[in-house]
């Protein structure tokens, strides 16, 4: 199902980023992965191409609009249309909210909540335009039931719900043939739990 389908996933330098391009790759697709981090995705390529795996590697800021549309701009015209587009970035701050930064507060929103806004707005026409596509936005648990200690994840993750349930409720009204999907993981034991990086 998934063979010679092309794939975009966000933050896949490291935890479930990294384990859903594993898994996409597994199951045959053709993957690009973006991170903020070089470093990270230069380990993602360096293992997949130990395993001769077709996967490519672009540093994106899910934050900058300019830097998803350039990124997105380079693949079309590269005649590599995205089949798939999965939002996962995502940080966190564990921190009491008055002792939490306002400034880190605010990047949690920037890259949890806007990160998946900017990734749909850049991918969401481009999909239409062909009439077929997938996109994923990956929530949490936290986006359901608010945990302690971490305002900031839990608004950003419950921003991701309502905006994703509301896009694909309107998609639906439209008729529209895109498949937008809505995953909210529980608590996994990854680099976000130690130092606020999915």
């Amino acid at each position: 199902m998934l063979r010679g389908k092309i794939a975009v996933v966000t933050g896949a330098g490291g935890g479930i980023g990294k384990a859903l391009c594993q898994t996409l790759l597994d199951r045959g697709a053709r993957l690009i992965a973006t991170d903020i981090s070089e470093d990270n995705l230069s380990v993602l390529a360096d293992q997949a191409k130990k395993y001769d795996l077709p996967l490519t590697t672009h540093v994106v800021d899910v934050t900058d609009p300019a830097s998803l549309e350039r990124f997105v701009e380079q693949q079309y015209n590269k005649k590599l249309p995205i089949d798939i587009w999965v939002n996962n970035a995502g940080i966190t701050d564990i921190k009491g909210f008055t002792e939490a930064d306002p400034q880190i507060f605010d990047r949690v929103m920037a890259v949890n909540f806007d990160g998946v806004v900017n990734g749909c707005r850049t991918i969401l026409p481009r999909m239409e335009d062909r009439g077929y596509g997938s996109i994923v936005n990956i929530a949490s648990v936290a986006g359901h039931l608010a945990p302690p200690f971490m305002p900031a994840y839990a608004a950003s993750k419950h921003a991701v719900v309502g905006f994703t349930r509301s896009l694909r409720a309107e998609l639906f009204l439209k008729k529209s043939p895109l498949k937008i999907i809505l995953v909210s993981p529980g608590f996994v034991n990854t680099a976000i739990l130690e130092k606020g990086e999915k």
